[in-house]
């Protein structure tokens, strides 16, 4: 694009022209003037005749006009090309993903059945638990349990309720006491054979007896007649001890089939 060009050159060269012109103007009306001083006015010396007038030349000044100086030519300042520079775009730093890890496979979980309520069992106390197996039974028994099992306080020796026990008789066919009849206790431990007549006479002639416990209990024991080689001779007879001092003694009797 080619800028304007200033005014004060074109002012300079107008008073310039203007100058020399009323210069021009001035020499004339001199040139004139003196022409005409000369002619009319007195003669400065003796004339030769016949002599030619000498000439008198008006030096013409050449008024040397300054004329307007030419503007330098305008270079085109040059096109700024402006490259836009692409705008680095961050790249987001990929993150590594943790490789997923084996999941176990669920289970089928049984479904929970019916829990029957539990019941407040009365623990026994210092009795342990019967760990004999009840002697087998023979057909060809010849005795057997003679009326009912008895419970009641321990009168037969002096440790009243500081004893639990279990004791009786062996009777014959005819109901009379028989000594000497094998009669075998087991359970809580213990597995032991008695004789009959063997115990205190404040249960008959023909008594056995085997504590179980120093002190009431509520064990399971197993009593049962044998032979001498430990054959059954009757039923096995099942003794639930009870773990009162009223009940701390129980009577089993066997009589003779």
């Amino acid at each position: 694009m080619m800028e304007e060009r200033s005014p004060a050159p074109v002012l300079v060269y107008n008073l310039v022209t203007i100058l020399m012109l009323v210069l021009t103007i001035l020499v004339c009306v001199g040139v004139v003037v003196l022409a005409a001083t000369g002619a009319t006015g007195p003669v400065a010396g003796p004339r030769t005749v016949g002599a030619a007038p000498t000439l008198f030349i008006i030096p013409t000044e050449t008024a040397t006009l300054a004329g307007p100086t030419i503007n330098p030519t305008w270079t085109a300042s040059p096109t700024i090309t402006l490259t836009l520079t692409a705008t680095v775009t961050r790249t987001p730093t990929v993150t590594t993903t943790p490789t997923p890890t084996n999941t176990p496979t669920a289970t089928d979980t049984p479904t929970p059945s019916n829990t029957p309520t539990i019941t407040n069992t009365p623990v026994p106390t210092n009795t342990p638990l019967p760990t004999n197996t009840p002697l087998p039974t023979d057909p060809a028994q010849s005795y057997s349990l003679s009326g009912s099992i008895v419970y009641t306080a321990n009168f037969a020796n002096g440790a009243g309720c500081n004893w639990a026990g279990i004791a009786g008789q062996i009777f014959d066919r005819n109901g009379s006491p028989q000594p000497g009849v094998r009669v075998r206790v087991t359970g809580g431990g213990i597995d032991e054979t008695l004789v009959s007549g063997s115990g205190p006479s404040a249960y008959g002639s023909a008594s056995w007896e085997r504590s179980v416990n120093d002190a009431p209990t509520s064990g399971l024991f197993y009593v049962q007649v044998v032979d001498t080689s430990g054959g059954p001779l009757s039923p096995v007879v099942q003794v639930q001890m009870i773990a009162s001092c009223d009940k701390n003694l129980a009577i089993v009797n066997f009589k003779q089939n």
